[in-house]
């Protein structure tokens, strides 16, 4: 389908977004991680010119039970 949609816009190179998302409530705290990769291709030759992985943790020192403070 990517591949469709380059060659409809007459793009040299695309890119190809890989993820994955997990979240946990642990301790009454909440943590998330994302991980993945941007890969970009050349459209006439399908050669990979480059991959940035990435990783990201975050954790939220709100409890379950207390919700996060409202900002305006």
């Amino acid at each position: 389908m990517i591949q469709y949609l380059a060659g409809k816009f007459n793009a040299n190179v695309y890119v190809e977004v890989d993820f994955n998302v997990k979240s946990e409530a642990r301790d009454g705290r909440y943590y998330a991680s994302a991980q993945g990769s941007l890969t970009m291709v050349d459209m006439a030759t399908a050669t990979v010119l480059g991959a940035v992985p990435f990783q990201h943790t975050a954790f939220s020192p709100c409890s379950e039970r207390t919700p996060p403070p409202m900002s305006w």
